[in-house]
């Protein structure tokens, strides 16, 4: 399941929509399309200092970040306390699901219409895709998400193998 769709949103903290997005704006902080910030000056001044931040590079006057383990700890600790809206939703239509970030079911089925209904769904309505088609929510699951320490850095791993982790 694909639970990282980049998400349209700018956080008030500036260090934690720094973070956010460092990782792509992810639903899920243990995951993320990528992980880095480049930073020059004052900001990278504060990031040096910062628990939440690993300085990787430095080429020029730009330095360039990663985020730590500590610093998705605490843009989860941050989504949750904002209380983020964004949620992971499953919309099915004519016995095919598509996976949807959105804030509500109605807004998972529009942003879904949106997406096919160019290509898939020529001459439907938005109102004939509604009543045809069904919105569940996906509840959260660290379950096929499992973050490996290494460092100060944050490597995280898909479906692991209890054999192999065993082994290490």
């Amino acid at each position: 399941m694909r639970i990282n769709e980049p998400i349209n949103r700018c956080l008030k903290d500036t260090s934690m929509d720094h973070i956010d997005h460092a990782l792509g704006r992810p639903l899920d902080p243990w995951g993320g399309s990528r992980n880095y910030f480049a930073a020059g000056g004052e900001i990278a001044r504060e990031m040096h200092e910062s628990p939440y931040w690993l300085a990787r590079v430095s080429h020029s006057h730009l330095t360039f970040f990663v985020v730590t383990y500590a610093g998705r700890l605490a843009l989860e600790k941050y989504l949750r306390e904002i209380g983020d809206p964004h949620r992971l939703y499953i919309v099915e239509y004519d016995d095919h699901e598509m996976e949807v970030v959105a804030t509500s079911r109605a807004n998972a089925q529009n942003r879904c219409f949106l997406t096919i209904s160019d290509t898939a769904l020529q001459g439907i309505t938005f109102a004939e895709f509604r009543r045809h088609s069904s919105t569940r929510l996906v509840k959260p699951t660290r379950d096929d998400v499992v973050p490996v320490e290494r460092g100060r850095d944050l490597q995280v791993t898909s479906n692991p193998d209890p054999a192999r982790q065993a082994a290490e």
